[in-house]
C-alpha cells in the first residue's frame, strides 16, 4: 500500500518548495503558476437589503469582489456594474459602481411601472465579461407593484402534449377572495405586441402555449381593466412534464474497454433544474445489467463494464412517469481514466485502462486547488493506486489530472473535500460563568 501526504497549504511558492518542486525548472508548475499571473480570476458575491420589493424602491447592496485564487479583496477592477432583469430577459436598470474606500456598494432604482413578478439582478465586471457569462453573479428577488395587495393572477397548468401546455388564468380580488371578470385582458406574444382578449362575462380565459416557442424565458406578460384600474404580472409557466434529458459521463472523461467503471449521469428538465429518475441499462442483447436511481436533484452514478462495439442503452423514467431512452458513450480501446474513492478518512487514487493495456510509465499525476499545485509526481505503476489522507488536503474542489510526456491531457478527474480544520467550530457557553460576581448586571 503506497500512501503520500499533502503538504501543509500556505502559498504556491511554499508549496512548490515543500514538494520539492523547482518552479524554474519544472514545466507544469511554471504553466500553473503563469496562469495564475496572466489570467487572474475575480469572484463577485452580493448582499443585499432584502429579496422582496415594491416599484419605486431602492434595491440596496454591497459587493464582495475577490481574488479567486488568494481569497482576498481585490479592487483591480476599476468598475463593478449592475443590472436589474425582467423575466423577459430586459434590461430595467444599470448601474456602475466604483469603489469607496475599498468597498463596492450602491443601490439599483425599481422603476413605477414594472409589472409585479420575479426579477433577476445580474453584476459582473469588465474583466468577468470578458470570460464569459458563467462567471457574473445573478440573484432573485421579487418585485410587487400597488396593486398587489387588491389583485392576484392564480394560474393553472397542465401538460396537453409532449411540447404544449395548456393554460388558465383566473383574476383574484384579494380583499373578498372572490374571482372577477376583467374589462380586458391583454397578453404579450413573443415579439413583444400586445393581444386583446374578451371575456365575455366569464372570470376565467384559457389558452395553449408552447414554452419554447411562444413566449420569452417561460415566462407570460398578462395585464387587465379593472374598475379603470390597470393591473400587470409576470406568470411562470412550466415546461410539460414530458420534456427532460439524462446526460451520461464516464468518470474520468473515458471509458476503457473491459475495464469496471463507474458512469455518472444527470437528469434535467428544460427549466435547468434537476429531474428525479429511476432506470435501467440493457445490453446489445436486450438483456437489463444495471439498475439506477438519481437523488432529487437528479444526479447519481452506478458500476457500468463496456465493450468496444457494443451499444448500451438507457431507459429512464421521471416522476410523472414519462418513460425516454439515451444511448450511453461508447467504450475505448487503449482508453486511461482516473478512478477516485472519497473515504471516511482518506481520498485513494487507481487508473482503470483498457483490458489488457500495459501503462506508460511517462505519466504524471497532477493534484491543484484553484491552480495551487498540490501533488506533482510520475504516477508510479507499481502498485497501481496511490492514497491520501483527508485531513491534509483542502476543503473544496479538488482536480486531479494524469498528463502524458508531452503534458497533454489523458484523464481528469474533480472530487469535493470538506476539511473539519479549515471551519471554526462555535459552540454556546455560559456568559455568567465567565463573568466576576461584582460586574455582572443585576
Amino acid at each position: 500500500m503506497k500512501r503520500e501526504s499533502f503538504p501543509k497549504k500556505v502559498i504556491l511558492l511554499l508549496t512548490l518548495c515543500i514538494l520539492n518542486v523547482s518552479v524554474y525548472g519544472d514545466r507544469i508548475s511554471n504553466i500553473f503558476e503563469k496562469q495564475v499571473e496572466v489570467f487572474p480570476q475575480e469572484r463577485i458575491h452580493v448582499h443585499t437589503d432584502k429579496s422582496t420589493y415594491f416599484v419605486g424602491e431602492d434595491i440596496w447592496f454591497r459587493v464582495h469582489l475577490t481574488d479567486y485564487y488568494y481569497r482576498l479583496p481585490d479592487t483591480s477592477s476599476r468598475y463593478v456594474y449592475g443590472e436589474l432583469i425582467s423575466p423577459h430577459n430586459d434590461i430595467i436598470n444599470r448601474v456602475k459602481i466604483r469603489p469607496n474606500n475599498g468597498a463596492y456598494h450602491g443601490y439599483i432604482n425599481i422603476p413605477q411601472e414594472l409589472a409585479s413578478g420575479n426579477y433577476e439582478l445580474r453584476f459582473y465586471t469588465r474583466y468577468t465579461e470578458n470570460i464569459g457569462e458563467d462567471y457574473f453573479y445573478r440573484k432573485r428577488i421579487n418585485i410587487g407593484n400597488p396593486l398587489s395587495g387588491k389583485y392576484h393572477i392564480d394560474a393553472l397548468f397542465k401538460t396537453k402534449n409532449e411540447n404544449n401546455i395548456d393554460v388558465e388564468l383566473r383574476f383574484l380580488k384579494i380583499s373578498d377572495n372572490t374571482y372577477i371578470c376583467p374589462d380586458q385582458v391583454r397578453i404579450k406574444n413573443k415579439t413583444g405586441q400586445l393581444q386583446e382578449y374578451k371575456l365575455n362575462n366569464q372570470n376565467a380565459m384559457h389558452f395553449s402555449v408552447n414554452p419554447s416557442k411562444d413566449i420569452i424565458n417561460n415566462s407570460v406578460y398578462v395585464e387587465f381593466d379593472y374598475q379603470s384600474q390597470l393591473f400587470k404580472q409576470f406568470i411562470s409557466v412550466p415546461n410539460p412534464d414530458g420534456q427532460y434529458v439524462v446526460s451520461f459521463f464516464p468518470e474520468g472523461g473515458n471509458l476503457p474497454a473491459g475495464a469496471p467503471c463507474r458512469m455518472a449521469f444527470k437528469a434535467l428538465n428544460p427549466n435547468g433544474m434537476g429531474e428525479m429518475v429511476i432506470g435501467y441499462i440493457i445490453n446489445p442483447e436486450g438483456d437489463t445489467i444495471e439498475n439506477f436511481k438519481s437523488n432529487y436533484l437528479g444526479m447519481g452514478s452506478f458500476p457500468f463494464k463496456a465493450y468496444v462495439g457494443e451499444t448500451y442503452t438507457a431507459v429512464c423514467r421521471n416522476s410523472n412517469g414519462i418513460e425516454k431512452k439515451f444511448i450511453l458513450p461508447q467504450a475505448q480501446d487503449n482508453a486511461i481514466s482516473i478512478n477516485a474513492t472519497m473515504g471516511q478518512d482518506s481520498l485513494r487514487i487507481a487508473l482503470r485502462r483498457t483490458s489488457g493495456m500495459t501503462l506508460p510509465k511517462s505519466m504524471r499525476l497532477i493534484i491543484h486547488y484553484r491552480g495551487e499545485i498540490l501533488y506533482n509526481k510520475q504516477w508510479d505503476t507499481d502498485p497501481n493506486y496511490i492514497w491520501f489522507e483527508r485531513e491534509k488536503i483542502p476543503s473544496g474542489v479538488i482536480n486531479i489530472l494524469l498528463v502524458d510526456a508531452d503534458n497533454n491531457p489523458i484523464s481528469e478527474r474533480l472530487i469535493f473535500n470538506w476539511n473539519e480544520k479549515d471551519f471554526v467550530h462555535v459552540a454556546p457557553v455560559n456568559i455568567k460563568k465567565h463573568i466576576p460576581q461584582e460586574k455582572r448586571f443585576h
